[in-house]
């Protein structure tokens, strides 16, 4: 009997994405439609949004397994990912007027760089969205066997099938629609298994003494920098704390109607993702000052399989569900658009119907991923590690032309290749002895060798602002007048 209630209670929420999916999504007649809408959003829908993207089954689960296994360690870089919404909110939302109709983060380089970084940009998001939808299918994977205890390729194909279906012929606003159901699912799965923990075990005197005792535990060893973690840390906390403007990041500005709603936006999403990501973290450590002897791996299956009642697996894959889908979606579509949009059309391969090539690449992308997780497990790091790719090489000419430096092709493509030999280099020979990830190096590098070469080359522009500068002379202004 239980094992029909999970099931009804997942089958629902998957006719329900389903049919809400298929609903949004009618009337899409554009590849402008189908990337970034009509531009109407409201800034509460787009907030859900982000919050709904970068919130992934992955996430929860690494978060989790993070914060038991380093307890207190983990929480700058936890809340460094909240800062980062704030920063584009507050210092490049003022400054991105002039990328306002383009479809893409692709599309926005190469208008400011040309046709190869156009493409190589393509390319990179290609491969982090193909990345990204495969660790989501992942957890999908992970999660059904484990529960219920038998093949997952079924129950794995039916829900990525779903959001594949969703995305692929809805575009953004099956996207966006399907993303708030799911975001107001999620939201109420955490907290309520926090407190589902908390009532478990409902004493607080081995939470008090274990914050006394655990090392882990122990806020002191944050400001010490000799302890051998600190450093790999720190590092982490530039990580997180450094916009990415990964694509779906990307499609969610130029989602917007204006500067104004980008910064309202990503605020808001900020205070929302703070208390998400507060209650993910604080089931880590609640169960860490309980039990501090589990697999971090598996602290959720733990807890559903030691102390679980009738529907609490249903609730749980379905608080899961509404996780991987809500960015699992995301990356399916903007890699979709980036292929018919940035890829095919700067190398001259024609299609009548870009919208028709985006859909079905929608669906190329779904399937390629699910292949990967269900076919060869063993590729599922190499995949993961290529999506960290992303930042070295795309991140510092994008944030540099937001802060309103700009160079030539030659030097940003010198620039990208530094960023991204130094990221192979150090994920094979430094950071094993070190802790240390490769993303913060090589961001590091990609900026000095842009520097340098731009200077040593003597190409054309450097700090000469940003084209479009009304909006931020504008609060520049609004600040000088409250002073």
């Amino acid at each position: 009997m239980q094992v029909d209630v999970d099931i009804v209670i997942i089958s629902a929420f998957l006719v329900v994405n389903l049919i809400a999916g298929f609903y949004s999504g009618r009337g899409i007649k554009t590849i402008k439609e189908y990337a970034v809408g009509d531009r109407n959003f409201g800034t509460a829908t787009i907030a859900a949004t982000i919050i709904a993207t970068w919130i992934s089954g992955s996430f929860f689960t690494v978060c989790i397994s993070q914060t038991y296994k380093e307890g207190v360690w983990f929480l700058p870089a936890a809340l460094g990912d909240v800062l980062s919404l704030i920063i584009i909110g507050y210092v490049f939302a003022p400054r991105m007027k002039e990328f306002f109709g383009s479809l893409s983060v692709a599309e926005t380089m190469g208008n400011l760089y040309g046709r190869n970084i156009r493409l190589i940009t393509a390319v990179s998001s290609i491969a982090q969205a193909i990345a990204m939808t495969a660790l989501q299918i992942k957890v999908f994977s992970t999660v059904f066997s484990h529960f219920f205890g038998f093949s997952s390729v079924y129950a794995t194909c039916l829900s990525s099938f779903v959001v594949i279906f969703y995305s692929a012929w809805g575009g953004i606003k099956a996207v966006t629609f399907t993303d708030v159901i799911q975001f107001f699912t999620f939201g109420m799965f955490i907290p309520l298994f926090l407190l589902f923990i908390w009532h478990v075990f409902g004493n607080a005197e081995p939470i008090i003494e274990s914050f006394e005792n655990n090392p882990l535990l122990d806020w002191k060893q944050l400001i010490d920098w000799q302890n051998p973690k600190f450093f790999p840390n720190l590092v982490m906390l530039f990580w997180f704390l450094v916009p990415s403007f990964s694509s779906p990041t990307f499609q969610r500005i130029l989602m917007t109607k204006n500067t104004n709603q980008i910064r309202s936006s990503f605020t808001v999403a900020a205070v929302g993702y703070f208390f998400i990501i507060f209650f993910i973290c604080a089931i880590g450590i609640l169960v860490l000052s309980i039990n501090p002897t589990l697999d971090s791996n598996n602290i959720v299956m733990y807890m559903v399989d030691n102390y679980s009642f009738t529907g609490l697996k249903g609730i749980t894959i379905v608080g899961i569900i509404a996780m991987v889908m809500s960015t699992a979606d995301s990356w399916i579509n903007t890699g979709a658009v980036i292929f018919a949009h940035d890829f095919c059309k700067p190398l001259g391969i024609k299609f009548k119907n870009e919208l028709l090539l985006s859909r079905i690449f929608s669906i190329a992308v779904g399937i390629f991923s699910l292949s990967i997780v269900l076919l060869n497990e063993s590729l599922f790091k190499l995949f993961s590690l290529q999506a960290n790719f992303y930042m070295p090489i795309i991140t510092v000419p994008l944030i540099l032309a937001m802060l309103g430096f700009r160079s030539t092709s030659r030097v940003v493509i010198i620039g990208m290749f530094s960023g991204a030999l130094c990221a192979i280099i150090w994920s094979m020979y430094i950071q094993p002895s070190t802790g240390i990830d490769s993303v913060i190096p090589a961001m590091f590098l990609n900026f000095i060798a842009v520097m340098l070469s731009h200077y040593l080359l003597r190409e054309k522009g450097g700090w000469i602002g940003i084209k479009d500068d009304s909006d931020l002379k504008q609060i520049r202004q609004k600040k000088k007048q409250k002073n």
